[in-house]
Order: structure tokens, then C-alpha cells, then sequence
């Protein structure tokens, strides 16, 4: 961040004093590079000048430690945000979702679900996405399947990234008929599959021994003028070896 750093050193040779929000941008910067002594170093220079952080500041802060894996000191921040009457945000939740999804702990992530409700904090497809993502990281693949059918009863309609994640997540625990029924859900809804997607249902099928249905897969992806990646190809090398093994 060698000019965020530049801009820094000038501020402070010419005497000028940051504002809250000014103290946001930077924590923001450094928690999207993932450095997260600059990050908390930046909050206590805030804190030691007597600025109050605004509720985007807070939610700058939270934002930079669930992305630097720093959910400890999210959750003190956001406790803080709670006690101001700052935290009844729809995005704030959702980034702490997400942080429960990347530490594989969805207890936690429907705890927090849960008491968006209860604070009548809308859901929307981010927050449930990133529900299904920590059931499925956690091999939770029943939680994920009662978090798709929660998420279509409160009238949140899926999108393409909520097939992807219960895909892939079938498609590696071996279930390659549940993986394909979402499949075909998801085409009925008019969304297109991609790249990832037929990445992972021939995944599926390699891991499923189903290598006809895979190259059907791969057929059916040039048709549709998916682009195919390093991924795809080095999937159908597996599916190549496996076909001549037999």
C-alpha cells in the first residue's frame, strides 16, 4: 500500500488531522489487503485523536476484520455498534455471516440469522447464501438444504450463486443425483449454469464414477458456450485417466 502510506506520511508532515471518516478509508484499504495490524493500528490512532466513529466507520472496522479473519475483534466492534443502537444493518450481518461461513461454524451463523429476525433485520439473498455457505463448508448439507427451503419461504428468491454453493457441496459429499435435481432446478428458474457450476458436477461425476454423464456434462457446456478453464480441463484429465483405467 505504498501510497496509501505516501499519503499518510504527507498528511501528518503538514499537521492535518484525520476525520472518522477519513480513519474509515484507511481501515477499509488495509483490511482489503489483508493486513490486519494496520488495520487495528489505525483504529487506535482514531481512538487516541478523541474521534467518535460514525456507524460507517463501524461498519468499515467490522468489514476489515472478518475480511483479515479477525472475527474476535469484529464481534467486540459490533457489540459496541449494539450497545449505540448501531447495528440493526442488513450488511453488517450479512459480513458477519460470511466470517462464520469462512471459520466453518454455522451454529453461530444461524445465531446470528436468527437474531436478525427477532430485531426485524431484512434477509436478503447475501445473508442466506452465506448461510448455506458455512453449512456446506462445515458438511452441513441438510442445514444448507433447510436454509434453501427457508430462504424461498420468506420469498427470497435464489439466485445463481445459492445453486453453486448446495452444487458443489453435494457434488463433493458424493451426491451427485441431488447435485443434478439442483441442476435442473436452477435452469427452470432461468438462470444459466457457469463455469463453476459444471466445474463442480464433474467434479461430481469423476467422484461418482458416472464418467458417460460427465462428458455429457462437458458436452453440454461448450453447447451452451461456457468457456471452459484450466479447472474444466484439468477435471477432464481425471475423467480421461479414469476411462482408461477401466
Amino acid at each position: 500500500m505504498p501510497r496509501l502510506e505516501a499519503t499518510l506520511d504527507r498528511m501528518r508532515e503538514y499537521g492535518i488531522r484525520g476525520s472518522a471518516v477519513t480513519y474509515g478509508t484507511i481501515v477499509k484499504a488495509y483490511g482489503r489487503a489483508g493486513n490486519i495490524d494496520r488495520v487495528l493500528q489505525a483504529w487506535e490512532e482514531m481512538q487516541a485523536e478523541g474521534l467518535e466513529a460514525n456507524a460507517v466507520t463501524y461498519g468499515c472496522m467490522l468489514d476489515a476484520c472478518v475480511k483479515c479473519g479477525h472475527l474476535e475483534k469484529a464481534l467486540h466492534i459490533f457489540a459496541i455498534m449494539k450497545q449505540r443502537g448501531l447495528h440493526r444493518n442488513t450488511i453488517l450481518y450479512a459480513t458477519l455471516i460470511k466470517g462464520f461461513a469462512k471459520s466453518k461454524d454455522p451454529l453461530a451463523a444461524k445465531n446470528l440469522y436468527r437474531e436478525m429476525r427477532s430485531e426485524r433485520v431484512p434477509c436478503n439473498v447475501v445473508v442466506f447464501n452465506s448461510l448455506i455457505d458455512a453449512c456446506v463448508r462445515a458438511c452441513d448439507l441438510q442445514g444448507a438444504g433447510e436454509v434453501l427451503q427457508e430462504m424461498t419461504a420468506t420469498n427470497v428468491r435464489p439466485d445463481l450463486i445459492t445453486f453453486s454453493t448446495l452444487i458443489k457441496g453435494y457434488c463433493s459429499n458424493g451426491e451427485l443425483s441431488k447435485a443434478m435435481r439442483l441442476q435442473e432446478e436452477l435452469q427452470a428458474r432461468q438462470l444459466e449454469c457457469d463455469e463453476i457450476v459444471y466445474n463442480s458436477l464433474l467434479e461430481g461425476c469423476v467422484k461418482a464414477g458416472d464418467l458417460q454423464l460427465g462428458l455429457r456434462m462437458f458436452s453440454e457446456m461448450r453447447q451452451k458456450h461456457v468457456r471452459p478453464s484450466a479447472v474444466t480441463f484439468s477435471i477432464l484429465v481425471k475423467v480421461g485417466e479414469s476411462m482408461g483405467s477401466r
